[in-house]
């Protein structure tokens, strides 16, 4: 496992704390399954 910290305005960081908490979801389960989808974009992308 490896921690990856962002900065982020702190405006962006409550709405999203926000929106988790109010959905019953994680933060971190959020961000890992945004960040497998966009990487498989990616991967796409640059294989084409």
């Amino acid at each position: 496992m490896k921690r990856l910290s962002i900065d982020l305005p702190e405006d962006v960081h409550r709405r999203f704390k926000v929106a988790c908490a109010a959905s019953g979801r994680k933060m971190a389960v959020e961000l890992t399954a945004f960040i497998e989808r966009h990487t498989e974009e990616l991967e796409q992308e640059t294989n084409k």
